[in-house]
């Protein structure tokens, strides 16, 4: 059992001790071993900021190798996650290396392993979003895309504008890196190899629309 008294806390076997020093400190000493159970309903940790000392206090960021830089209102979670990550603001990247090489883009969103990872993705494509495994993995520049489903629009670059849903959808369109305005719905609609240029404004609903080669 422990006693208590103006001054101090001492268990009955001397192992805990607390007691106030003259500048009104506690001070903690002694040995603690044991072991305990405790059950019930406890309450949120909360945080002021969780940002690693990384950036504006307005980031988070979880994760080793995570992002930092001078952008603010960041979410950013999954190891490498938005590595390079500067100037970026609003983004939020969820998953082992998704958005890994960007410095400057902002209001993206991407979740999924490798989501996109590989294209130094600027400013141009603010406000992109791909979801799912190594979705729009190459992007740099391309403005105004969704992609959503694994490896969708994953070699696509620079074309504005495309909407991919489904598995594997416009997986293969580095052939045309300026496509654009195409939509793709289903798994591996518009998937096939693609060569040439001026691949636009086309539409695929349904598993393996339009897959074969477009050009």
């Amino acid at each position: 059992y422990i006693t208590m008294d103006s001054d101090s806390i001492n268990t009955s076997v001397g192992q805990l001790q607390l007691q106030n020093d003259s500048g009104g400190d506690i001070i903690i000493g002694g040995n603690i071993s044991g072991s305990s159970t405790s059950t019930g309903s406890f309450g949120s940790l909360k945080l002021a900021n969780y940002n690693e000392g990384r950036g504006a206090s307005s980031n988070v960021f979880v994760g080793r190798q995570v992002g930092g830089g001078a952008g603010g209102d960041n979410v950013v979670l999954g190891t490498a996650a938005g590595e390079n990550l500067t100037t970026g603001n609003s983004n939020v990247y969820v998953g082992s290396a998704a958005g890994k090489t960007s410095t400057d883009v902002d209001k993206a969103v991407f979740v999924g392993m490798e989501a996109g990872k590989e294209g130094n993705i600027t400013s141009a494509a603010d406000g992109t979003v791909g979801i799912g495994y190594r979705a729009l993995m190459d992007l740099t520049s391309a403005a105004d895309c969704v992609a959503v489903g694994e490896k969708a629009m994953m070699e696509h670059t620079t074309g504005r504008a495309n909407t991919a849903i489904g598995s594997n959808t416009m997986a293969q369109s580095d052939g045309d890196a300026t496509a654009q305005d195409n939509t793709f719905l289903g798994a591996f609609a518009g998937g096939g190899a693609w060569a040439g240029a001026g691949i636009d404004a086309n539409i695929g609903i349904g598993y393996t629309a339009l897959y074969g080669p477009m050009n």
